[in-house]
């Protein structure tokens, strides 16, 4: 088997020193003329030389790959999360490593640790609940990290996010005006930030206007799955209960929803409309198509990338703690007006 190139073979084809190739790799060809750079670039290119990162991050304690730590790689909302950071990841040189913690802790906490003694130069972290023990091993791992769509407490960091509250406000709003009353809420996970922040908006967009919530209105939490959204409507269908719209705090519960309804023979809209939250692709292609909030997550993702990359390459850091976009109502076809 051939013996791969080294910067020291590089070196004596060029006829310069080992440093001096090593500057021109990484970029930093500071003192070396221009036609010096080129001639090692040739020979490089024409060698096929790869540098070994391992070996460099080890001795520089850095690298240049991105940690991304996700709870639920199958929700579509982390696929396009992901798309948006690989994409301005890449344009800043940059590659990009996944782990997908299954919203287990200790799988989180073993993620974490193989980031850090991997030497990646940043992390971008969102999950639903940081725990004591991940929030320990963030500040002792000193990584450069930037939450996405949640709030870092216990720790102090900088958060790109959505305005949930104002998003699950307008649906809200827009529901009222389409003239119902007798609401399901499916709320997601309680105590979750994104969940609360959205259920927060619900109500108080209703207190706004001058309608209770209660008594014709139940608010039930579950997980953000498809098949706890299932779950949570076959309990309230069986109870009964006179529901007209299934107002769900993200598209995954809401598809769990309209699973049962089909099945009962229950018709979305006729029977009973049914909404979500983060428009994911698969939202437009249901028949009907959901209503539902856009979540710009391919935007976070590049953001939040950008604010990581920026930090570890120096740059201070935002005067914000916290980045906010905007959302808005994507209607479709999943909602029926109801003559008051």
């Amino acid at each position: 088997m051939e013996k791969p190139m080294t910067i020291k073979d590089i070196a004596r084809i060029a006829g310069v020193s080992p440093a001096t190739v090593s500057r021109v790799i990484n970029n930093n060809p500071a003192g070396v003329s221009r036609e010096t750079r080129a001639h090692i670039q040739q020979i490089v290119q024409t060698y096929g030389y790869q540098p070994n990162n391992v070996a460099r991050s080890m001795i520089t304690k850095r690298s240049n790959t991105i940690g991304v730590v996700v709870p639920d790689i199958v929700n579509q909302f982390y696929t396009l999360l992901l798309k948006g950071v690989e994409d301005m990841a890449a344009s800043r040189g940059y590659s990009v490593v996944l782990c997908n913690s299954n919203n287990n802790e200790d799988k989180e906490l073993r993620n974490l640790s193989y980031l850090r003694d991997n030497y990646v130069a940043g992390i971008i972290y969102n999950n639903y609940r940081m725990s004591e023990r991940t929030a320990n091993l963030i500040r002792s791992s000193r990584v450069p990290l930037i939450f996405v769509d949640n709030w870092g407490d216990p720790i102090d960091g900088i958060c790109v996010r959505i305005n949930h509250q104002h998003g699950m406000a307008a649906m809200a709003n827009y529901l009222l005006d389409m003239g119902h009353r007798a609401f399901a809420y499916l709320a997601g996970p309680e105590g979750v930030f994104s969940a609360d922040m959205r259920r927060r908006g619900f109500l108080d967009a209703l207190e706004e206007r001058g309608i209770p919530f209660a008594p014709r209105g139940v608010l039930q939490h579950c997980a953000y799955s498809e098949e706890a959204g299932y779950e949570a409507a076959k309990q309230l269908l069986d109870e009964k209960r006179s529901i007209t719209c299934f107002v769900c705090a993200n598209d995954l519960i809401a598809y769990g929803v309209i699973r049962l309804l089909n099945e009962r023979g229950l018709r979305v809209p006729d029977d009973c409309s049914v909404t979500g939250f983060d428009d994911i692709p698969f939202s437009r292609l249901l028949n009907p198509g959901l209503t539902t909030i856009y979540n710009p997550v391919q935007q976070l993702g590049r953001s939040a990338a950008q604010l990581l990359i920026d930090h570890i390459e120096g740059a201070p850091p935002p005067p914000q703690r916290e980045l906010l976009f905007d959302t808005h109502l994507v209607r479709r076809a999943s909602v029926k007006f109801l003559p008051l």
